[in-house]
């Protein structure tokens, strides 16, 4: 049986959440870690943004009356507002058996994730995204569109996630819409934001951080067929993540 490391950290802020993740992708490229599962939330409300998307398609002037920070993810994909929402990310690949392919892995992570989060109501019937990708990229915001990445119900979005791949590994972010407020978002992004779901309004009723985590970790290690170990980072990942830390605070 595979053993992943499961990785928990307080409320951080934007550039060093992401200044973590790619240390822990470098880690386990360089052979110093096994697969990753982290959860994660944020110490301020905060827009990532697409590894190549373009800053004008936010409404940059909004956001800083918001109070909503701004980074960048060194994923792909689209806007993302992090708020009333549980971030995970996941390290792994061709070497702990997940496809190598980047379709067959969305496709992996995403039937984990429904085998997990069915775990709080078996009956509802989540979807996995099935629009072409090229619709995805017409839209500012993450949960626009629904591609293979994507987990929906009844046709409306609540989990979206994006990659980055290096030496047949990847880092994958997540996010699972909890109870997000969505009344500001069409004056922060430059098109409609419509279709849009919470899980609590999926399940009919309010769901914490524990119910999420346990679920998901218990699925995972079913789906999977792994054991997950809770971890920290190591003293040379927390060195390799202070030294990222720098490039995201730049937009």
């Amino acid at each position: 049986m595979k053993i992943w490391r499961f990785l928990e950290t307080d409320k951080l802020s934007g550039s060093l959440n992401m200044a973590i993740d790619e240390a822990l992708l470098d880690s386990y490229i360089q052979n110093n870690t096994p697969s990753v599962l982290r959860l994660y939330t944020w110490q301020n409300p905060t827009l990532s943004i697409g590894r190549n998307q373009k800053i004008e398609e936010i409404n940059t002037a909004k956001c800083q009356e918001m109070n909503i920070d701004i980074v960048r993810r060194p994923t792909g994909g689209k806007a993302v507002l992090h708020q009333g929402e549980i971030t995970y990310s996941i390290i792994s690949g061709k070497k702990d058996d997940m496809p190598n392919e980047i379709f067959n892995s969305y496709l992996e992570i995403s039937k984990a994730l429904i085998y997990s989060l069915k775990k709080l109501k078996d009956s509802l019937d989540f979807s996995i995204g099935d629009e072409p990708s090229s619709k995805y990229f017409d839209n500012s915001f993450c949960f626009a569109s629904s591609t293979v990445s994507d987990l929906n119900y009844q046709g409306k979005k609540f989990v979206g996630s994006a990659q980055l791949r290096r030496n047949n590994s990847f880092l994958q972010h997540g996010s699972i819409l909890i109870n997000q407020d969505y009344s500001n978002l069409n004056e922060i992004f430059n098109n409609k934001t419509n279709d849009l779901v919470n899980l609590d309004d999926i399940l009919g009723f309010n769901t914490s951080y524990q119910m999420i985590k346990n679920c998901i970790l218990e699925g995972f290690k079913e789906f999977f067929k792994i054991k997950l170990n809770d971890d920290y980072l190591s003293k040379y990942e927390e060195s390799l993540a202070k030294s990222y830390c720098s490039k995201y605070k730049k937009l």
